[in-house]
């Protein structure tokens, strides 16, 4: 498992629950609940690679992965993989990202494809799976945001978090991820 967000903490809880050995890999250690029996390792630590390589399931379930997302699994790592491994990408950001050989997508239709003999999943829709408790999640996370949004429209008066969640305004990408990738020619 690598990330420890919503997505990392629940593939790991489910792993775990079946009797997997788990691991999740993070940005900065983390102390376990006490009688976890996931472990938790930092990313770059120098067994990294080497643990990565002898996984039978790697879930990636970090933030955003974009083309210039440092790659977490190289090629080289899933080349040492055990055929059959398979490798999840949660994030199912653009391009390769933080896994070296995942930049194309999957569909539910046709959900995986080989590299070096390892299973690669990335379904960009893979949420839509738990669509009711999604929605629900995401009402609650956005209804502060939203309300927040509502109150400065109708007041006549900025609302800074919907000012720095701007996109584009009057045709001008003001998010510097995506103008770069924009200006770098990316267009998926």
């Amino acid at each position: 498992m690598i990330g420890n967000g919503n997505a990392g903490r629940a593939a790991a809880r489910t792993a775990s629950a079946l009797g997997a050995q788990v691991t999740v890999w993070t940005q900065n250690a983390v102390v376990p609940p006490p009688g976890t029996p996931v472990r938790y390792r930092v990313l770059g630590d120098p067994d990294t690679g080497r643990e990565l390589a002898n996984a039978d399931v790697v879930i990636g379930a970090i933030r955003i992965s974009t083309y210039d997302t440092a790659p977490v699994i190289t090629a080289e790592i899933v080349q040492r993989m055990h055929p059959g491994s398979v490798i999840v990408d949660v994030t199912a950001g653009f391009g390769a990202g933080f896994i070296e050989t995942s930049g194309q997508l999957t569909t539910l239709d046709d959900p995986c494809r080989l590299v070096h003999g390892v299973k690669h999943i990335k379904i960009r829709t893979l949420p839509l799976g738990v669509h009711q408790t999604a929605a629900a999640q995401v009402s609650r996370l956005y209804l502060p945001y939203v309300r927040r949004l509502v109150a400065s429209l109708s007041d006549g008066l900025p609302d800074p978090v919907s000012e720095r969640g701007k996109i584009i305004s009057a045709g001008n990408i003001l998010n510097e991820h995506v103008r770069k990738h924009y200006q770098a020619g990316y267009r998926e």
